[in-house]
């Protein structure tokens, strides 16, 4: 069960880096501690996503971050201007945004929130941001894998959680990580936020094969 501990680790990184602006602690460690040799060692049967991952952060080993300097204010202004505005979006966050509803807060976020709601994730009370948001499905996948690890030993328990979480990368997650992934590589103007889509693409499909291997193992030993 290794693999849960570096997938923990992943969608931490992951869900910060598109739930708030480019944070400069956050960026300063991944550019001085990438955990690549984990990254290796857990996702062997990959090396895409290895090489991936480590080009993406790569990206950070000749910038200067600090809140005054061009590469921070570079990376700052390339996520607000794919995911925040004020322009119009060329890579907008949102799940609904890519199934047909266009606007916010109408089926698909409802669908969304009832998911949250059945596993007792709720956003803050004061977020106004759209349950769908890409940061929060992460988060949620997060949430429930934090809940797996402390459920280790339950077998049926760790079942019930690996199955929820499968089925919402099923469900939402890869219903339009592909589209969002085209959006940021042909909009972004910097190739850390380039590689970073392409990453999160990669590992969200290899991960929701690799849960689905797990139930597979487990059902098989039951």
């Amino acid at each position: 069960m290794n693999y849960l501990f570096t997938r923990h680790y992943i969608y931490d990184l992951l869900r910060r880096l598109f739930i708030e602006e480019p944070n400069i602690d956050l960026l300063i460690f991944l550019k001085e501690n990438n955990l690549i040799n984990t990254i290796y060692n857990e996702l062997s049967e990959n090396r895409e996503i290895c090489n991936l991952y480590k080009s993406w952060l790569d990206e950070l080993l000749n910038k200067n971050i600090s809140s005054h300097s061009d590469d921070y204010q570079e990376l700052h202004w390339d996520f607000t201007q794919l995911f925040v505005g004020p322009h119009i979006l060329p890579a907008p966050p949102w799940e609904s945004s890519y199934k047909g509803d266009y606007l916010l807060f109408t089926e698909t976020t409802a669908n969304v929130e009832k998911y949250y709601q059945q596993y007792s994730f709720y956003l803050p009370e004061r977020e106004i941001e759209a349950a769908d948001h890409i940061g929060f499905e992460l988060d949620f996948i997060y949430h429930l894998n934090q809940k797996a690890l402390t459920t280790c030993n339950e077998l049926s328990e760790l079942e019930f959680n690996l199955k929820a979480q499968y089925m919402f990368l099923i469900e939402h997650i890869l219903n339009f990580i592909h589209l969002f992934s085209l959006n940021i590589q042909q909009y972004a103007q910097t190739d850390f936020y380039k590689k970073l889509a392409r990453f999160i693409e990669e590992f969200i499909k290899f991960d929701s094969e690799k849960i689905n291997s797990l139930l597979l193992q487990m059902q098989n030993n039951s």
